[in-house]
């Protein structure tokens, strides 16, 4: 079988493009379990939308204002950078 990184690499490689949000809205109850353990995210990409479309997604997962509840205390964090 393939490991996962050889699973992307060859999507890459056809041309798939694979979006970070959609990875953690497949990830909904792993998000879940691990922000309710006290869990810091760290998004580090493309400030125009990348980041934009990531954070919808932990939003969505979360519910409305968490999000920035989660930036409040320095648990959602972004090194982001425009293009």
């Amino acid at each position: 079988g393939l490991t996962e990184a050889q699973f992307w690499d060859q999507l890459r490689r056809r041309g798939v493009q694979v979006y970070v949000q959609h990875k953690v809205l497949e990830q909904r109850d792993l998000v879940l379990d691990l922000v309710g353990k006290g869990a810091v995210i760290y998004v580090c990409g493309d400030a125009g939308g990348m980041a934009p479309a990531v954070a919808s997604a932990f939003a969505e997962i979360l519910g409305g204002d968490e999000v920035q509840k989660l930036r409040e205390a320095q648990r959602y964090q972004e090194d982001v950078w425009a293009n």
